[in-house]
């Protein structure tokens, strides 16, 4: 059974593509809580989230072509 009250980890998972040859070379994960602390060019990270509650979560990629993409949403 599912239990509000436990906080366990969350995996976040990268689903941006990219046409370069290269393709995306570079993720930045960042929140708007900042007990939220995302490992620095982690692709798809497993973090703790440190209480309930809505989270403004954004992930910025950079491909082999230098062109930058983001995308955020607010994840309970």
């Amino acid at each position: 059974s599912w239990d509000s009250c436990s906080f366990g980890p969350v995996t976040f998972t990268n689903l941006m593509t990219s046409e370069a040859s290269g393709g995306i070379v570079s993720w930045q994960w960042s929140s708007s809580n900042p007990n939220v602390v995302f490992p620095p060019g982690v692709l798809s990270p497993q973090i703790n989230m440190p209480d309930t509650g809505y989270y403004g979560i954004n992930l910025l990629v950079v491909d082999s072509d230098g062109c930058l993409d983001n995308k955020s949403a607010f994840v309970p």
